[in-house]
């Protein structure tokens, strides 16, 4: 096997303004030397990668503007493509859950808690009864 010479080697394309430039190469052969191994004392971080704690400062702050898709699932149910066609407005569909179990608390797809279904002031409310894991 030859080894690669220089004028063998293909020439790397182009990356914006120089961001690749030509460094001298040299072999080990023609340095005489065998690769030094990495000391981890010879690395220090750099200045420019620190984040400036003023920054984030206020993670509460930055915690109160996440959005959590919550959602509640009181149920589902199957019913074939016909059936489904011939839903009117007033037909009801029953779920397989029972009254009493408790609805499904999920945030982001994921469960986080069990309730009950209340009504207050008119509108369908959930109390949270059950968290996993607890």
């Amino acid at each position: 096997m030859n080894p690669i010479s220089k004028t063998d080697s293909m020439p790397l394309p182009p990356q914006g303004n120089d961001v690749i430039r030509d460094a001298p190469e040299r072999s080990n052969a023609e340095t005489g030397s065998d690769p030094l191994p990495l000391q981890l004392s010879e690395i220090t971080p750099a200045q420019d990668c620190v984040a400036p704690s003023s920054g984030f400062s206020n993670i509460d702050a930055l915690m109160e503007e996440i959005e959590v898709d919550l959602r509640i699932d009181l149920g589902n149910t199957c019913m074939k493509l016909d059936e489904f066609l011939r839903l009117r407005k007033g037909a009801v569909i029953t779920l397989d859950q029972e009254v009493m179990a408790p609805a499904i608390i999920l945030a982001n797809e994921k469960i986080i808690a069990y309730g009950e279904i209340l009504i207050m002031s008119g509108k369908f409310s959930v109390r949270i009864t059950e968290l996993p894991g607890s």
